[in-house]
């Protein structure tokens, strides 16, 4: 919907407005305090506010200290490119309606400001049925297959799609003896394992290692490899409720 945006005695007219989130928002049924999406340019071109046409605002679900997303970033950003966040009060047609955790979105603006190319692939891990993990397996050579588990998020680039499927099939068809030689040319194994340290670290089972899902895959234009970044950490240290996944291991990821 359209709505004003007032921060710091500045108003954007005509900003774009949704609710978002799945866990913060479907498991929340009770609560009026929802997260949001604001778009600053979706109804005025070229809007932003401090340069940011795209952020979202976090209700904290399972956190009641608010500061487990802006920590997990803040500390993963040390290791590799991972969003910025910082706390806000929002306020709702004059009635206050509490503080949120306010997180960059991971788009263009995002990969421009960390990659010396911003226009490469960019997928989301995002499986609708939340059953299917796509953890990079490789389904073959149907792009179907691969966009019912990735949402794909770049716009015009003329060929989607094709680097992530050759990305899967080296990773899952390689000997393991030329493994370590073939996989660097398409996936930033480094960085690679520093998420992956990080995601057990911070016990983040809605991620790659969890549920398989919530995680960025950036194929940078530059280098032609794959990294894989974080995304939605509101239910890191343990907060995610699938005991169907984790059982009584969640210290054991």
């Amino acid at each position: 919907i359209k709505a004003d945006l007032k921060v710091d005695k500045v108003t954007l007219k005509d900003i774009g407005v949704r609710f978002k989130g799945n866990t913060s928002y479907s498991y929340n049924p009770t609560s009026p305090k929802k997260s949001f999406n604001l778009q600053f340019d979706r109804f005025v071109a070229d809007q932003s506010l401090y340069g940011y046409e795209h952020v979202n605002l976090q209700n904290a679900y399972k956190d009641a200290t608010f500061i487990r997303e802006p920590l997990v970033y803040e500390l993963t950003r040390r290791y590799f490119p991972s969003l910025k966040s910082c706390w806000i009060k929002l306020y709702l047609n004059g009635q206050y309606w509490g503080v949120y955790v306010m997180v960059q979105q991971l788009n263009v603006r995002f990969l421009r400001e960390n990659y010396a190319f911003e226009r490469g692939n960019l997928y989301r891990g995002d499986s609708e049925t939340r059953r299917t993990r796509p953890v990079f397996r490789y389904w073959g050579t149907n792009i179907s297959s691969y966009s019912s588990r990735y949402d794909y998020k770049t716009v015009g680039h003329p060929v989607p799609w094709q680097d992530l499927i050759k990305f899967c099939d080296v990773l899952n068809n390689t000997s393991l003896a030329n493994l370590p030689t073939v996989l660097p040319r398409y996936l930033d194994v480094d960085q690679a394992l520093w998420y992956i340290a990080l995601q057990n670290i911070f016990v983040n089972t809605d991620s790659y290692l969890g549920t398989g899902n919530d995680y960025f895959a950036y194929s940078d234009e530059l280098h032609r490899r794959f990294q894989i970044l974080p995304w939605d950490l509101n239910t890191v240290f343990g907060g995610y409720d699938w005991s169907r996944l984790l059982g009584n291991n969640r210290h054991l990821m």
